[in-house]
């Protein structure tokens, strides 16, 4: 048995920090997408080992060992764990993976040790490693909702404020144009980031008065541009994709998402790079929406 949750392509943010994680996080709006990770734990016991293997590699996967001992806390001493993760598509290009991995770890862990936890708690643990060691900012309040989702207040839930945008679109196309791009290294940069902080909260605001998927595309592309994240090869990418449907730029990755005629966006596409055929994500990561606490304000 595994845990499963989306992955989340964000077309514009703007990163808050709060006075406590539960403040700290990102506005910005993007959109689930399937598949994302899927997570298995093989448990015996030991001496508090953890190992994480992605796509058949060992790697060092501190985020996921970092939920894990949040979670277990000193029982973690008790069993040796391996995590062995899943996915399709490529990490640190805009998809969110990230965070679903951590997801899906975190309620993986929950099922396997038979333990009762508030899923607040999960996306607490989970959020808390995200933000401190580099990871996603606001993926994983998106993932536990599914959908279109606009971040209208940083944080989690209840205190950040989630809308749920149920566009009638299913399919997303995406395509790879470039090597990965690392968050951290984006968010720790000052000078990028005080603009990408400046449009992403105008690009938040004009998509918060017409929340509709044209303004979404068209808000993602201003972002992209304005920004200067968006390389000569993205811009050339976006201009051709577009005679097919709407376009813009995966955050952050040098990454391409689209929806509109799929034949012909994917023949566009496979012009320039690797492409993805991914489905909307209706549904949020697997264990998270069992508690009210965790459903977006009306």
């Amino acid at each position: 048995m595994v845990s499963k949750a989306p992955g989340h392509i964000t077309g514009f943010f703007s990163v808050v920090f709060g006075k406590n994680l539960e403040s700290t996080g990102s506005i910005g709006a993007g959109v689930c997408i399937e598949p994302g990770a899927s997570v298995d734990l093989r448990v015996q016991q030991g001496v508090g080992s953890i190992k994480v293997v992605d796509n058949g590699v060992e790697v060092a996967g501190d985020i996921t060992k970092r939920v894990i001992s949040n979670i277990l806390g000193d029982r973690l001493q008790m069993y040796d764990i391996e995590v062995v993760v899943e996915h399709s598509l490529p990490l640190s290009q805009g998809f969110g993976l990230s965070a679903s991995i951590a997801l899906s770890v975190a309620n993986e862990v929950v099922k396997k040790f038979g333990m009762r936890k508030n899923p607040q708690d999960m996306l607490r643990y989970v959020h808390e490693a995200e933000v401190k060691l580099g990871g996603g900012m606001g993926d994983a309040v998106a993932e536990v909702f599914g959908s279109f989702v606009l971040r209208e207040k940083a944080g989690l839930p209840p205190y950040g404020r989630v809308r749920v945008l149920n566009f009638e679109h299913d399919t997303v196309v995406a395509t790879i144009v470039g090597p990965p791009i690392l968050t951290a290294t984006i968010l720790g940069n000052s000078s990028v980031m005080d603009k990408i902080n400046r449009v992403g909260a105008e690009c938040v605001r004009e998509f918060a008065h017409n929340p509709s998927i044209d303004n979404f595309f068209a808000q993602s592309w201003r972002f992209s541009t304005e920004t200067g994240l968006a390389c000569a090869k993205i811009r050339r990418v976006v201009d051709d994709v577009r005679k097919f449907g709407l376009a813009s730029m995966c955050m952050l990755g040098n990454a391409v998402f689209a929806i509109g005629d799929e034949d012909k966006l994917r023949r566009t596409m496979e012009k320039f790079g690797e492409v993805h055929v991914l489905k909307v994500a209706r549904k949020g990561a697997d264990g998270y929406f069992s508690h009210n606490t965790l459903h977006p304000k009306p």
